[in-house]
């Protein structure tokens, strides 16, 4: 299994690899206030489907919560998974070389029913996809800031695609919505 652990700008907290293990200790020094997100590439090379080794790729987010334990009322806090579920990637799918894309900015992240984002080009396009390609919203933008309605989409991972006036891909950013 691939882990890749990053914050909520981006930035990697930690990569493993593990083979016949079940767990992984991250060390990191988030504040509980913040998400961690995470990926996890899960390969069985003894397994195939069409020819093809099985993979699936896990997304998902982790977020601190406080509970009461139930006989003395003390409190005690856990980290819990969003609960997102897998996506098979074991399929051979079709890539086409396309421009670096830049980095919006959005917040909040995880978003409920709204994400803004900012670092758009003036006049443009955003594309919403869901993780196996099929294009979930999209909505034509003028300003440089926007807020995006997502109240319609399920709690999951997405990207969000930035075109400019004339097409062209100029950001890439993956949205966590929670439900």
């Amino acid at each position: 299994m691939e882990w890749e652990f990053t914050d909520s700008e981006g930035n990697v907290i930690h990569e493993a690899t593990t083979v016949n293990d079940n767990f992984i200790h991250v060390v990191h020094n988030l504040p509980v206030s913040d998400t961690l997100f995470v990926s996890v590439l899960l390969t069985n090379d003894s397994a195939f489907h069409n020819g093809v080794p099985v993979a699936c790729l896990i997304e998902d987010y982790v977020f601190w919560e406080v509970d009461t334990w139930p006989n003395s009322g003390d409190e005690y806090g856990t980290w819990t998974l969003g609960g997102s579920v897998g996506e098979d990637v074991s399929e051979t799918v079709e890539v086409h070389d396309k421009p670096r894309p830049g980095v919006l900015a959005l917040h909040p992240q995880p978003a409920t029913d709204h994400v803004v984002v900012s670092g758009l080009s003036q006049g443009g396009r955003l594309v919403v996809w869901d993780l196996s390609g099929t294009p979930c919203l999209q909505m034509a933008h003028g300003p440089s800031t926007v807020v995006l309605d997502l109240s319609s989409l399920p709690g999951g991972v997405y990207l969000l695609q930035s075109e400019n006036a004339q097409g062209e891909i100029e950001g890439l950013q993956k949205v966590m919505v929670v439900r």
